[in-house]
């Protein structure tokens, strides 16, 4: 018995590998194509209908005040110009830093391989730590950039008694004075106690003209001149430490500023960049090169003549969306900078800052209803701030395409 099974076993497996039909074959290739057209006409009937329902909710409350005004506890006066410039200012420098790194980590890697066994190791090993980042959750990225952007490992202490090394500020002590104003005295630094107050000393008005400082003794009989209470300052009262920053303000740690969180959504597109950059690259016919190089071009010649304007739309087509999902991001962002009011756009990259998916974040949580279309207003702004940021890149790669024969 086990021997008749033994030799009808063969035949069965001949029997069930048979190959079907032309007609099942097709039959089943027109049950797979309805099924990825399903799929896909279901995802896109959710996105208009989340399209619709935004737009339906938000374009009542799209008016010029929501772009130029600053935060408010009223959702009628409410706006998102901090966040936006600090999307800009952020999404900005992460393109100018993270895209030339991305691609040139591209072209180090597909264009200029390693002769020696260490050398392949070891390209071998960046190669597989880029393709596990791409993986990674975007909040891991978000807590690596506070503890090394942020605070830089703690290096120049915590809490109260933190330090820091600056440039492009300087320090004043504001005083009110008797006629209502404000004037201000410079000090070293920032930890520089406060200059014991004399008549005569020279200062700076609120709008930083030099004026002379007069100091009045409670002991004494109180001016009456209006011009002399204006620039006149109470003996004993205490000041205000406030700074002065230029454009070119730079301090080490990064504390939560612009740079910081640009840095830290650099370390989140970084990989996307990479590897769309590498595939950019793969696609370039090696005759290409080969051709070039028996010309007698040196690598380099080939890489910036030949590979890269080859490889250049698909390289800008991974840009775009690699700075898609930048904009987008507020895992990372939110442990950067917190949701916090900043009534101000930023000045320099070591101002705070906020970013529009934190501010819509802010409003669509609130229980008032009028801050939910508040928040489908700012979605609005965030889609065509995306879409503005797309279209510069594509026709940037329209420009620079060069076409193939």
């Amino acid at each position: 018995m086990d021997e008749r099974n033994s030799q009808l076993q063969p035949e069965l497996i001949l029997a069930s590998s048979q190959p079907r039909t032309l007609a099942s074959r097709l039959r089943l290739a027109r049950w797979f194509y309805f099924l990825c057209l399903g799929t896909a006409t279901f995802a896109v009937l959710i996105l208009v209908l989340l399209l619709v329902a935004i737009l339906v909710q938000g374009l009542p409350w799209l008016t010029w005040q929501r772009l130029s005004g600053d935060p408010s506890p009223i959702a009628e006066e409410a706006g998102i110009r901090p966040a936006l410039w600090g999307t800009v200012w952020v999404c900005t420098l992460c393109a100018m830093i993270g895209l030339p790194i991305g691609v040139g980590t591209a072209i180090l890697l597909e264009e200029f391989q390693a002769k020696s066994r260490w050398g392949r190791w070891l390209q071998s090993l960046v190669q597989l730590n880029i393709s596990n980042l791409a993986g990674v959750p975007s909040v891991v990225y978000g807590l690596l950039g506070l503890t090394v952007f942020v605070s830089m490992f703690g290096l120049w202490g915590s809490g109260a008694n933190a330090r820091s090394l600056e440039f492009g500020v300087r320090y004043f002590d504001q005083y009110r004075t008797e006629g209502k104003r404000i004037v201000l005295l410079p000090v070293a630094s920032q930890d520089a106690p406060p200059a014991e107050l004399a008549s005569g000393m020279q200062g700076y008005s609120g709008d930083m003209q030099p004026v002379t400082i007069q100091v009045w003794q409670p002991g004494q009989a109180r001016p009456t001149d209006k011009d002399q209470l204006a620039y006149t300052v109470r003996a004993g009262r205490q000041p205000g430490r406030v700074p002065q920053k230029s454009w070119y303000y730079f301090r080490l740690p990064f504390g939560r500023s612009v740079l910081a969180g640009a840095l830290t959504l650099i370390l989140v597109v970084l990989p996307i960049v990479i590897i769309a950059s590498q595939e950019a690259l793969r696609s370039v016919p090696n005759s290409l090169r080969d051709g070039a190089l028996g010309l007698g071009a040196t690598r380099w010649q080939v890489v910036r003549n030949v590979t890269l304007p080859a490889a250049l739309p698909g390289i800008m087509t991974g840009s775009i969306l690699a700075m898609s999902r930048a904009i987008g991001e507020a895992a990372p962002v939110l442990i950067i900078a917190g949701v916090i009011y900043i009534s101000r756009s930023p000045q320099n990259l070591m101002d705070d800052f906020t970013v529009m998916p934190l501010q819509i974040y802010d409003w669509a949580s609130r229980p008032q209803e009028s801050f939910h279309h508040v928040a489908a207003a700012g979605i609005i702004i965030l889609l065509l701030v995306l879409l503005i940021f797309n279209a510069v890149a594509v026709f940037i790669r329209q420009r620079v395409q060069k076409s193939l024969q």
